[in-house]
């Protein structure tokens, strides 16, 4: 046995050579495409199901400023309707390939979430809903606009009938936001304060089983200063970059925004826990710090949001992420008995943006 244990740890220790390293890069590629294809697969198989369990289902095609969608996303609030799927250059009315879905006949909202240009722009996005009455075996034609605007067109049938967007009426939650007031008035000055007592807190509780160490356990008396050294540089790296990606979206607001924003901070507004922070609720955007970084989402810019628990924590934590119109991606982490605060903050948000795409 520890013959056998001593030649694995000689394999596990022997440096890999060109030929293997590129084999393994191969292989990762190559599971990478495979996921890629099984999943377009899977969207296909849903598509050719469609049509037989709602028979007369229109088809949409998707478009974005003239030419044929590539990638995108599709959600109803309002009828049913299959995953996207890829038509080829053959069968699409552009003579190009493209993206499409299939539609249940009768009223329908839909939410389409478009990735803005190709190539290296792929990662902009922009979304919105259109509503109409679809017809049975029809084909329409989503559209968005050079200026950001979705809109709807006949392709194949007899009349195209839009229908109003009904609002969503809203959500009743356990309990309401608690609205309370910021530790201090200017955003900056909260969030440095608020890390500084966090920080701080860490250190203390770092302190005491390492003190107990050193009294009784035998350890060198020097081990207790890891934890202020520690405090040092997360308190150096919050004050040099802590607030840099809230500036950069602050800088690229209005000057009436910006005021309008520190005035909506000053008031008493909902706060909601999350992890390593809160998160404030103010009437058109976010400003959330968490682990060390303070950002701000401005609600009209966001696209897409999913509620999901991470694999690594075991159901202990629940992630909100929410999707920006430029790609960035922001998570919102609540764990243990915060997690009961993450519908309000979606149903705020689902309130202030009705075309967030949920996932």
């Amino acid at each position: 046995m520890d013959k056998v244990m001593q030649e694995i740890q000689a394999f596990m220790e022997k440096p890999l050579s060109g030929p293997e390293i590129a084999l393994i890069l191969a292989v990762l590629v190559l599971f990478l495409l495979l996921v890629v294809w099984a999943d377009q697969r899977r969207a296909r198989a849903k598509a050719k199901k469609f049509p037989q369990s709602h028979p007369g289902a229109a088809l949409v095609y998707l478009y974005q400023e003239g030419r044929p969608a590539l990638r995108g996303r599709v959600s109803c609030s309002k009828g049913k309707a299959s995953p996207p799927f890829p038509v080829p250059a053959s069968r699409h009315p552009a003579g190009e390939k493209g993206l499409a879905f299939y539609l249940a006949p009768g009223p329908s909202a839909v939410t389409v979430l478009f990735y803005r240009g190709r190539g290296g722009d792929g990662a902009a996005l922009a979304s919105g809903q259109v509503s109409f009455q679809a017809e049975k075996n029809g084909e329409y034609r989503v559209q968005l606009q050079p200026g950001g605007r979705v809109a709807v067109s006949l392709q194949k049938g007899s009349r195209l009938e839009l229908l109003e967007p009904e609002p969503e009426p809203p959500r009743r939650t356990r309990e309401e936001p608690p609205v309370r007031r910021p530790v201090s008035l200017d955003v900056v000055r909260d969030f440095r304060l608020r890390e500084f007592l966090r920080l701080l807190a860490c250190c203390l509780f770092l302190l005491l089983p390492l003190g107990y160490l050193a009294a009784w356990g035998g350890l060198s008396p020097w081990i207790l200063l890891f934890p202020p050294a520690l405090f040092l540089v997360a308190f150096c790296k919050m004050m040099a970059a802590g607030t840099r990606g809230y500036r950069r979206v602050l800088e690229g607001l209005t000057p009436q925004r910006q005021e309008r924003l520190l005035r909506d901070f000053q008031q008493p507004h909902p706060i909601v826990r999350i992890s390593s922070g809160e998160a404030h609720l103010l009437p058109d955007s976010l400003i959330c710090r968490s682990n060390g970084r303070l950002t701000l989402i401005p609600l009209e810019e966001v696209v897409a949001v999913s509620d999901r628990h991470p694999r690594k924590t075991y159901g202990v934590v629940r992630s909100l992420t929410v999707q920006v119109a430029s790609g960035r991606k922001y998570h919102l982490d609540f764990a243990g008995f915060r997690k009961r605060d993450l519908p309000l903050v979606l149903d705020w948000i689902r309130g202030k943006n009705g075309r967030v795409l949920e996932e």
